[in-house]
């Protein structure tokens, strides 16, 4: 559990350091971060059918957690995403200076 928990904050990490040519990679990263966090929304939501928790890599995972951790993790997709624009924000006015 603890690796996946490190790889999507890697992912994150990166996507909000990297550099933005152009606004396809710009929407490409936004579709990916929330993309993952609505996988996982419906995933869950989907799983918490028939009982009050569901197993995500040998843990188990009550509702309101669940609920917790899906509002935190949609809160760092907003941190990212303006991270994101600032950076994409930030190329424009050095490399599009004539």
């Amino acid at each position: 559990m603890s690796f996946a928990i490190f790889a999507l904050i890697f992912l994150l990490v990166f996507l909000a350091l990297a550099k933005y040519r152009g606004l396809l990679s710009v929407a490409g990263a936004f579709v990916l971060i929330y993309g993952l966090t609505t996988m996982f929304l419906l995933y869950g939501l989907n799983s918490f059918g028939a009982d009050d928790t569901f197993l995500l890599m040998g843990t188990d995972i009550g509702r309101m957690s669940f609920y917790h951790l899906t509002a935190a993790w949609y809160a760092g997709n907003i941190i990212t995403s303006l991270l994101i624009i600032r950076n994409y924000r930030r190329y424009l006015e050095v490399n599009c200076k004539a």
